[in-house]
């Protein structure tokens, strides 16, 4: 151990002499979210002003696919100075050890949490088609009609899963889970509007355009607040008490041995946008919510939810492939 922590120290020494300069060039910000998605948004609207602000540019490179992994395989391998850093979901950073024998890297070890800076406003979405008109309708129709409703997600294991297997554990509902390959949320969407799957977990930015047609009815926000665009819906916490909000957070991280004071400075930029006037406005019209984490809040709030999606993975029974 004593000599593991000494190679550590040795290979991180040249970065922490030059961190007190940093950044001297462009800063590569690897994405792991796909084009289009929420935390894809989030980030590109982030990553101008960021770079403003540390005195670079931040290139957002989009990495999707293998549910993060490439992206974060990026990172994990890149030299701690500062200059790959990663744009990350929650679904990469807390499922993939509960979905992969052999995960490229582990989310805890080789990686500094710089913090978390938004996370989506994703909403219980049904055709409109079904007889329910509001949170308290759905729960009374989907006990009555055991094992008939189909809800979507973008793959086993994904946030959008972990939705639905929490709300029918806390609410005492058996709906059909009908997973899309290749985490394709727009499949989903399309499925929504047309009939096929008659239950879904979209986000806000993307969902957004639909509301208004009548295509599809928004029944609550799945969180434990409501989203000031639509605050005549409710929270579902408020309507089941016992669901507990599945984390859908965009975080930024960079690879393990990263300088503290890299890790300040690149925290403080974060914070700096969110403050920006004209960034929340833009935020909380596509549904996104500032969030603001911290590195060590950060940290232990991942081992947490790692933690929970535990208990989830046994209770679903899902097995690493």
């Amino acid at each position: 151990m004593k000599f593991a922590m000494l190679g550590a120290c040795c290979f991180a020494a040249p970065f922490a002499l030059h961190a007190q300069d940093f950044p001297v060039k462009p800063i590569k910000l690897i994405s792991s979210h796909p084009p289009g998605s929420n935390g894809d948004v989030a980030g590109r609207l982030m990553a101008p002003k960021m770079g403003e602000i540390l005195g670079q540019p931040l290139v957002f490179e989009s990495r999707p696919g293998a549910n993060g992994t490439i992206a974060g395989s990026v990172v994990a391998t890149s030299p701690p100075d500062g200059y790959n850093l990663l744009y990350v979901g929650a679904g990469t950073m807390v499922s993939n050890r509960f979905l992969m024998k052999n995960p490229p890297f582990d989310s805890v070890k080789d990686f500094t949490p710089i913090g978390i800076a938004s996370k989506s406003i994703t909403l219980l979405t049904i055709n409109a088609s079904l007889p329910p008109n509001n949170a308290r309708e759905f729960l009374d129709y989907a006990k009555q009609n055991p094992g008939k409703l189909t809800y979507g997600s973008t793959g086993i294991g994904s946030p959008f899963h972990m939705m639905g297997e929490t709300l029918s554990a806390a609410a005492g509902l058996k709906m059909v889970h009908v997973p899309y390959s290749g985490r394709n949320s727009a499949n989903a969407q399309n499925d929504l509007l047309t009939g096929r799957i008659l239950v879904y977990f979209p986000s806000y930015t993307v969902i957004r355009q639909h509301i208004a047609s009548g295509k599809v009815k928004v029944l609550a926000v799945m969180d434990s607040a409501r989203y000031r665009r639509i605050p005549e819906i409710p929270a579902l916490t408020e309507v089941v008490p016992a669901y507990k909000p599945v984390p859908s957070w965009n975080g930024f991280a960079g690879p393990a041995g990263l300088p503290q004071s890299i890790v300040a400075r690149v925290h403080a930029a974060i914070m700096a946008t969110l403050a920006d006037p004209a960034i929340d406005a833009r935020m909380d019209e596509l549904g996104i919510r500032p969030v603001g984490m911290g590195p060590e809040a950060f940290a232990k709030a991942m081992i947490a939810e790692i933690e929970g999606f535990a208990e989830i993975a046994k209770a679903v029974g899902l097995t690493p492939e």
